[in-house]
């Protein structure tokens, strides 16, 4: 009986897919038309707003990433309803998907 040989899926690949996963879900909340009315690079900061939050909050001495999730940085643009952090590995998948947010905005500006 031959064994069969597994198939490892690359972790970049697998965190890849799970930034798409949250940019579809950011999609089905938002759309295109909504995403191009914020022209001033306002997903970008977005995107830079959780990954400083991530960075801000955890190289503490202690884990105070709970005590201070509430916090909203001052590049936010947006309502404060609208800030979700959750854990910091969840806050850079939100980050890398609004990246992937600006940057099909700037291509659909390219493309008029």
């Amino acid at each position: 009986m031959t064994k069969k040989k597994e198939t490892k899926l690359d972790p970049a690949f697998l965190i890849a897919h799970e930034v798409v996963l949250e940019r579809l879900k950011q999609r089905s909340k938002y759309s295109a038309k909504y995403d191009d009315e914020h022209d001033n690079e306002e997903l970008a900061a977005a995107a830079a707003s959780y990954a400083t939050h991530v960075y801000y909050n955890s190289n503490l001495e202690y884990n105070p990433y709970e005590e201070f999730a509430d916090d909203v940085p001052e590049i936010w643009h947006f309502d404060r309803s609208k800030w979700h952090p959750t854990t910091p590995r969840g806050d850079l998948i939100k980050a890398a998907a609004l990246i992937l947010a600006e940057i099909e905005r700037m291509d659909r500006i390219e493309d008029e």
